[in-house]
């Protein structure tokens, strides 16, 4: 970038002008007097031309320094410094929350967790157990697997029903899906509490508990065969078929069925409920109370990692996302200073020519008004004027008048790109150093 400017050309100009002729025409006539406190018109034009110049010259610097002030105006970096140190401090402050949580929340979770495995620990001793807990996987399944068994014996059972009924098969079905609700539901929960509370430790429990699931199932089947004798007796007795009749067969006849639309009512009966039975103690490990801690630990324990784990992504998340900003506030910090190294030096430069150029000015003024002068006294009879000894020079210079002073001030880092880079440097070892501290307070794994 330089200014659009020539070197004046003396000689031409002084042809150009006459200055020599007009210097001997004017000293001839003794023009300008002696005492003569004003310049020639010939002098005026010289000064007048060469102010000219030199106000184009100023016009074309004050547009470069005009242009470079804004260009260093946008490289204000104060800003960008107060963010990065508004920065720090919530990562920091958001990495001591973490801190506290460590012994809050998280160290309260963890004694959970430890106390729940301490619970699990205590049960196997206590039951000398070695072996993993069986749990079952896809409880909710085998619920659903038991409703499809109360469904599908419901609709089998009303289709033995069905004949007997006055409404038919759905009369058959609707009495048949409380009965089957009833023989699903009591071997379920045979073989979910009794069947597996007589593998307990304790013979107190385990051998009542054994008496208890025969018993049951003794029930079961009675249950299964008062239903298949039901339908015996009902499917000729219709709606007159009483209760008692019904009992006094069964015992005294238990085998005696007379169709074999009642057997199979009658083995329906027992299929589904042993299957209700099995899936009941299948609900759950087969020892009592294993698969109850062995579900709390694994709920304290993966509550206690799964938090533990998140906050020490949570504060890696701080860190990184803060050293990364102060990585390319750095970055950045480093190419605005390149930037404004760069036109400073060009600031400078044009400066510089700036005084080449009105020296230059100056120096053809003074050759310009010489071939005149020197070409008047030569003419002359009387004396010169006093100004014919004055050398030609500026009244003021033009970089010192406030406009072009204000356009000079330092516009852009309010300080060197070293130590901002430095204070971002330190910024970042400060979070860093935090979540090293975070690290090293992290309770351990389990």
């Amino acid at each position: 970038m330089s200014l659009p400017f020539r070197p004046v050309d003396v000689a031409r100009q002084a042809k150009a002008r006459r200055l020599a002729e007009r210097g001997a025409e004017d000293g001839a006539r003794n023009v300008p007097a002696a005492g003569a406190d004003h310049l020639a018109l010939a002098e005026q034009e010289v000064v007048t031309d060469i102010h000219a110049e030199r106000d184009r010259c100023a016009a074309d610097l004050a547009s470069h320094l005009r242009a470079q002030r804004d260009a260093l105006s946008t490289l204000q970096t104060g800003m960008t410094v107060a963010e990065m140190r508004q920065r720090a401090d919530e990562a920091i402050t958001q990495l001591r929350k973490i801190r506290s949580l460590w012994s809050g929340e998280i160290s309260e979770l963890r004694r959970h967790a430890v106390e729940a495995t301490a619970e699990f620990a205590k049960f196997r001793r206590t039951n000398r157990i070695t072996r993993p807990p069986r749990l079952a996987e896809g409880r909710f399944m085998s619920i659903a697997i038991l409703i499809f068994f109360v469904i599908v014996e419901s609709i089998l059972n009303g289709l033995f029903f069905a004949n007997g009924s006055d409404m038919g098969l759905l009369g058959g079905v609707l009495l048949a899906l409380a009965l089957s609700a009833i023989n699903v539901a009591t071997g379920a929960l045979n073989g979910f509490v009794f069947l597996r509370f007589r593998n307990h430790r304790r013979w107190l429990i385990s051998f009542p508990s054994g008496l208890a699931f025969f018993a049951i199932e003794g029930a079961i089947i009675g249950f299964n065969g008062f239903v298949a004798h039901y339908r015996d007796i009902y499917q000729t007795a219709g709606d007159a078929t009483r209760m008692i009749d019904v009992g006094q067969r069964l015992i005294s006849a238990p085998f005696g069925l007379q169709s074999i639309y009642s057997w199979l009512l009658f083995a329906a009966g027992m299929l589904f409920s042993g299957a209700a039975t099995w899936k009941g103690y299948k609900l759950d490990d087969p020892l009592p109370g294993y698969g109850a801690v062995e579900r709390r630990r694994i709920v304290a324990v993966e509550r206690y990692r799964d938090e533990r784990h998140n906050l020490i992504e949570d504060a890696a998340d701080f860190t990184n996302e803060y050293a990364d900003q102060a990585y390319q506030a750095i970055e950045e910090l480093r190419a605005a200073s390149s930037q404004r190294q760069q036109i400073s030096a060009a600031r400078a430069r044009i400066i510089s020519e700036y005084r080449s150029v009105e020296d230059n000015l100056a120096q053809s003024a003074q050759h310009l008004l010489r071939v005149y002068r020197e070409s008047n006294i030569a003419s002359r009879s009387e004396p010169t004027p006093n100004h014919f000894g004055d050398r030609f020079s500026f009244h003021d210079a033009a970089l010192e008048r406030p406009e072009f002073q204000f356009l000079m001030i330092d516009q852009g880092m309010e300080h060197d790109a070293d130590s901002l880079i430095a204070e971002l440097d330190t910024l970042r070892q400060k979070v860093l150093d935090e979540h090293a501290i975070v690290l090293q307070q992290t309770p351990g794994e389990l």
